[in-house]
């Protein structure tokens, strides 16, 4: 519409309209069902449409603010869907021209609104009626096919927001609420067997959570040997029918006493309690049902997430990084179930969780993750690249936010370029910086950059704005405009900012900007080794080989003597050594005990035996579990300094002499 506008406008500044055909003749080249010309009274001088001066009423009294127009305090006016004076849902453009001695207005009949409900009540057999309807219940279409009594019907009325909350026409013409909004209502009448229906997709969205544990214990079997492979297998044979079948009252039979057994029957017995819920589902009130299922479905989802849980920890031979990628999905999946049991309303995903509690979060292990999850998300896409450049100082840093919202923002901006790619082929580039500002505070910046298609000048104010999208017209992930917008206040929330920096050909960048925290008293912001001439020797305990690469490296670049440095892959050998070397006293040395806590093959955990030689003062707990819950409390009661692994790499590490 604005842009036939401004074709009518620029014709009559050039003089090529003078009458009604010419008028006529524009509207035939447009996209629009009628057009005026309006005088700098508001009077209408040329109609498309055949109405007389006398006939038509004047614009300004539809709204004073259209004034505006010819005063030069408005460039642009537009109206929400409205109804005319005969009744019929149209459009309006309005636009002065350069002299400011007419305004050009265009209008478009918007005789699609009944059609596509007409399209809705015949693709859903249930829906007996639909309407949309001003605050104020004016008519702006409806369909009826039949009638249903309350015994057999449910009556649904959802706001649906349009783009201008507040309409100065639509307030004259008494078409807004109590309050002076303006919205649309969209009322329907459905029959008992849509609850049938809503049972279904619910089954489908369970199915599909199923589908993704089976591909969690799939990358397990791939490390595993011959006979956990093979009940791997039955399991994920077993989830298959599920899926293919929809069938909620088959089981899954796997003999044994291990972990896959353990978690074939919380699946069953989850299979058990859905089909009780399915049961209850019909006998309990009709518009309480969706919620409680959705809250049934995410306390069922956890028993087998738990219980995965609990045979990872004890499957040995798995790669540390392999563990991490296997809990950080974990998280997301139970993420998902969190959100699902707090969705108290269909609109609740438009509103900002306030249930996440903010907390200080070192951000590089959560962008790390994330950039892991995505890749395996898109790995079917050859030619897309995803990674991340994380500067050395920035590995350390952290940030008050919500870290599930803050991963939910950075994932969406990622399948946002994902979507700016022609021919699936692209790199996305999240990286990390550190900065001091002006008056001496710190600030995080983090970077989303890709080199996709770009974003035209034109759209790139918009975009953050509720309701605004671009480039995903007609795509499969087109999306609704709240991604950009709910990003825009969760991180602003946060005490930070975000911009979008774009060109087309060459790509784009979104630039989150967040405040840094002080680290936590037990984060290790710097390892400090004391040399002297006395004896000092650095213990490192750790089940990854490539930890000890990495100490051995950076402790021998900074003068450390590699004879100095003792390498243990389980407790039980380092326990020994001690007993011999240390408590026997057969050496007198300082000693610095750099420990994992997970140690597979090992009876006790690197924290357990810290605590039990009573070398807390001495110790740095270095582990991938450093957001465990029960591993910080116990880190705080002994006083010991806690690294996350992913960190050892980068750790300043203070030669003391």
């Amino acid at each position: 519409m604005l842009n036939s506008a401004i074709a009518i406008r620029d014709k009559l500044n050039s003089g090529q309209i003078a009458d009604q055909r010419g008028l006529i003749r524009m509207i035939s080249e447009s996209n629009v069902d009628e057009a005026h010309i309006i005088d700098k009274t508001g009077r209408f001088i040329l109609s498309s449409n055949g109405f007389a001066e006398s006939t038509r009423a004047n614009l300004f009294d539809y709204c004073k603010n259209y004034e505006g127009l010819v005063t030069g305090a408005s460039p642009l006016e537009q109206t929400p869907i409205i109804l005319t004076p005969t009744g019929k849902p149209e459009k309006f453009t309005m636009l002065p021209t350069a002299s400011g001695k007419y305004i050009v207005e265009v209008g478009m009949m918007l005789n699609f609104i009944e059609e596509t409900l007409s399209n809705t009540v015949t693709t859903y057999k249930e829906i007996g009626s639909i309407s949309l309807t001003t605050p104020s219940n004016k008519l702006l279409g409806q369909i009826q096919r039949t009638r249903y009594g309350d015994e057999h019907s449910m009556h649904f009325r959802e706001i649906v927001q349009g783009s201008m909350e507040q309409c100065c026409e639509c307030k004259n013409k008494n078409l807004t609420d109590e309050n002076g909004r303006y919205y649309y209502v969209l009322s329907a009448t459905i029959s008992a067997e849509s609850l049938l229906n809503k049972m279904n997709q619910l089954r489908l969205f369970i199915v599909s959570i199923l589908i993704v544990l089976s591909s969690a214990c799939w990358v397990l079997s791939r490390i595993l040997t011959k006979r956990l492979v093979g009940r791997l297998r039955k399991l994920e044979e077993g989830l298959d029918r599920v899926g293919e079948t929809g069938d909620l009252t088959a089981s899954i039979s796997v003999r044994g006493r291990d972990e896959i057994s353990k978690i074939v029957e919380q699946f069953n017995g989850m299979i058990v309690r859905l089909n009780k819920n399915q049961n209850r589902l019909i006998d309990a009130e009709k518009n309480k049902a969706v919620a409680h299922i959705a809250s049934q479905v995410a306390h069922d989802i956890r028993s087998p997430l738990a219980a995965l849980n609990i045979a990872i920890q004890s499957m040995q031979g798995v790669p540390e990084e392999v563990r991490i990628l296997i809990r950080s999905a974990l998280q997301r999946i139970n993420d998902i179930a969190n959100q699902l049991a707090l969705k108290k309303t269909k609109r609740a995903e438009d509103k900002q969780s306030a249930d996440e509690p903010s907390e200080t979060t070192l951000l590089s292990p959560v962008i790390e993750s994330l950039v892991s999850e995505k890749r395996i998300q898109y790995k079917a896409f050859a030619g897309i690249t995803i990674e991340s450049n994380l500067s050395n100082e920035a590995c350390g840093m952290f940030s008050r936010i919500q870290p599930g919202a803050f991963k939910r923002v950075l994932s969406n901006l990622i399948n946002n370029s994902i979507d700016a790619f022609e021919n699936e082929s692209g790199i996305i580039t999240l990286s990390m910086t550190v900065g001091t500002l002006p008056d001496d505070e710190r600030q995080i910046t983090i970077i989303v950059a890709d080199n996709g298609k770009g974003i035209s000048p034109e759209v790139l104010p918009k975009l953050m704005q509720r309701g605004a999208t671009y480039g995903k017209e007609g795509h499969d992930t087109s999306g609704t405009g709240l991604g950009l917008y709910h990003a825009k206040e969760t991180i602003r929330s946060w005490g930070g900012n975000i911009m979008i920096e774009s060109e087309i050909g060459k790509g784009t960048r979104v630039v989150i900007t967040l405040p840094q925290q002080p680290a936590p008293h037990w984060f290790l912001q710097s390892l400090s080794v004391g040399i002297s001439e006395s004896q000092h020797r650095i213990i490192i305990l750790d089940d990854d080989d490539s930890i000890h690469g990495v100490w051995e490296k950076r402790l021998v670049d900074k003068g450390i003597h590699k004879n100095d440095i003792v390498h243990f892959t389980n407790s039980e050998a380092f326990l020994y050594w001690h007993h011999e070397c240390v408590s026997t006293a057969s050496i007198h040395q300082s000693l610095l005990y750099l420990f994992d806590y997970e140690l597979f093959g090992s009876k006790l955990s690197g924290l357990d035996v810290i605590e039990k030689l009573g070398i807390a003062k001495e110790a740095v707990l270095v582990t991938s579990r450093y957001e465990d819950e029960t591993v910080l409390k116990k880190c705080k009661r002994l006083g010991v300094k806690l690294l996350p692994k992913n960190m050892a790499g980068f750790v300043p590490i203070d030669i003391l002499r």
